[in-house]
């Protein structure tokens, strides 16, 4: 099955398991609420403030579902090239000088490569925005198995402890789900993160 495919079967399932069942709950509340207004505008109000939850939660969902989409350059140019595209982005933008370095690398599973191209851009996004760094050089590489991301920048430090905004707990969840893990070292001298993820898909026995 091609990637593209698995991902419009995880696309199918999300919209039709978590927002498709909310936009109808929707829908629903402000009928209801309508019906209300002129006998019991207490109750259309009530109405209105739960479909109003309704829609912030739907707005979560949405944006969790947007964020887990497959860049479409993933398959245009692969991930190295998908990597460099993002890093040439990046120091466009910024006075940051990023230099990318890629090995061959072996078939990777379509959650691998989603999950290495959010993390580096995660990663990049933290270094451009909070460290102050002037250099920063990202490395793809694989071994035994596993897929090998490297970002390593010479900034300020603080990555490991910084709270909120910085994305590492988002990392780490995209690591762990495929059975992972992303390592965060910080320094005054700089920051690394290194993730590493199965090249194949985990099975679910384990």
């Amino acid at each position: 099955m091609s990637s593209r495919e698995v991902e419009r079967q995880r696309l199918r399932r999300e919209l039709h398991d978590g927002v498709g069942p909310t936009l109808a709950g929707v829908a629903l509340g402000l009928e209801s609420a309508d019906r209300a207004l002129d006998g019991d505008p207490q109750r259309a109000s009530r109405l209105i403030k739960e479909t109003r939850n309704d829609v912030a939660g739907l707005i979560t969902d949405v944006r969790r579902v947007v964020d887990g989409l497959r860049p479409p350059m993933l398959d245009e140019v692969g991930l190295a090239g998908a990597l460099t595209q993002l890093c040439d982005a990046f120091a466009a933008r910024t006075d940051c000088q990023i230099s990318v370095r890629t090995g061959e690398l072996p078939t990777v599973s379509a959650a691998a490569d989603v999950a290495a191209y959010r993390i580096g851009s995660e990663a990049l996004t933290n270094v451009v925005r909070h460290a102050g760094a002037t250099h920063c050089e990202v490395t793809l590489s694989s071994s035994d198995g596993w897929l090998l991301l490297e970002v390593t920048d010479n900034g300020h430090g603080g990555a490991a402890s910084r709270n909120g905004g910085s994305g590492l707990p988002s990392m780490l969840e995209r690591a762990a789900e495929l059975g992972g893990s992303v390592d965060v070292r910080s320094s005054s001298t700089g920051t690394r993160v290194q993730a590493r993820l199965p090249l194949a898909p985990v099975s679910a026995d384990g």
